[in-house]
């Protein structure tokens, strides 16, 4: 399998779909949620975090996209002191890049409910 040059294909072809779940992620991310959340622009990988206003309950958040099938993970279950900076970390890596403008639509549907 690796000598067979199958594994490195494999990697090479599952990096190019990584990277257009990434470029596709971060221009509909910055359309649809500008204003609802700051979301960092990642240079590598399969998730990023999305920065939710001063003082926003990410795991109130996190509870409501989950109500609407929008699976992400709130921020602060991976800090160890609690902090106001709210934040989701979002993935997007497995997530086919026909899905991704609908699925951050629905997010920002749940972040709006929150501004009102």
């Amino acid at each position: 399998f690796i000598d067979q040059g199958h594994f490195a294909a494999h990697i090479r072809h599952m990096y190019n779909i990584y990277l257009a779940r990434r470029q596709v992620f971060c221009q509909y991310s910055k359309q649809i949620l500008s204003g609802l959340l700051k979301v960092d622009t990642p240079e590598c990988g399969i998730n990023t975090i999305g920065w939710l206003p001063p003082g926003r309950n990410d795991l109130e958040v996190y509870k409501a996209a989950g109500n609407n099938n929008i699976y992400c993970l709130p921020l602060s279950h991976f800090r160890v002191k609690p902090s106001n900076k709210g934040g989701l970390v979002l993935g997007f890596g497995c997530v086919d890049e026909s899905e991704i403008e609908q699925k951050l639509t629905r997010l920002a549907s749940v972040l709006e409910n929150f501004s009102a």
